[in-house]
């Protein structure tokens, strides 16, 4: 009997003890089960604060990019307006250049002054002033060219038109009857000895002259002096 008893103590002891151990490892499996959920908690939650801060950077992000590029939207409006502002206002230009003839367009309360009447304007000649004074400059433009024809005749003749023919002064029919070099030369020698004679029969009508000589070495004797002078009475 003793023995069944102290079996049944130790038996009844170690379900004792095993039951307390099962009850430790279910303790330690459910706080590590409790620290790992809360882990796994902590973790998510601090996934979503990222993926929130993330998504508040990228927001941010977002608007500056979103008001730079409005705000270069706005100036690449302002210089296209400013642009095509500039070409209407060349095209009005172009336009009135171009049509003179077309009235001018303005508001019903615009005042202006014009040129020609301006105080400062210059004084206007008139149609007839005009007229005489271009027929003027003409005329000394005429002269002019015509001295420098005349002062300079071995300036080539300059035309434009080459339609325009010409003829010969020297071989027109009224002009004079031009003679050879050889009869030019003939005329000249005979021209030569006419004046020898004119002074060969001045100096003898007048022996009284001087005789008129330009060489300074030139010598000469008396015709009445000579040794084979007749002799003069006294």
């Amino acid at each position: 009997m003793g023995n069944q008893h102290s079996s049944v103590l130790a038996t009844s002891q170690m379900t004792e003890q095993s039951f307390e151990r099962s009850n430790d490892n279910k303790g330690q499996n459910l706080t590590e089960k409790t620290v790992l959920k809360n882990h796994d908690v902590n973790g998510v939650e601090r996934q979503d604060a990222l993926d929130l801060n993330e998504m508040k950077t990228d927001s941010e992000t977002d608007d500056e990019s979103d008001g730079a590029n409005d705000n270069e939207d706005d100036e690449e409006l302002m210089e296209r307006l400013l642009i095509l502002e500039d070409a209407k206002q060349l095209k009005r230009l172009a336009a009135a250049f171009l049509h003179p003839e077309r009235p001018v367009e303005v508001e019903f309360n615009a005042y202006a002054r014009c040129y020609f009447d301006r105080p400062s304007a210059p004084e206007q000649e008139t149609v007839e002033e005009a007229e005489e004074r271009y027929a003027i400059l003409k005329d000394a433009k005429d002269l002019k060219r015509l001295a420098a024809d005349y002062a300079h005749p071995e300036l080539k003749v300059n035309n434009t038109d080459y339609l325009s023919c010409a003829r010969c002064y020297f071989d027109r029919p009224s002009a004079p009857e031009q003679e050879s070099v050889e009869d030019a030369n003939e005329r000249a020698l005979i021209l030569q000895d006419v004046e020898n004679l004119r002074k060969a029969a001045l100096e003898y009508l007048h022996p009284e002259l001087g005789v008129v000589t330009s060489d300074s070495t030139a010598c000469a004797r008396c015709y009445f002096d000579r040794a084979s002078a007749l002799e003069q009475e006294s």
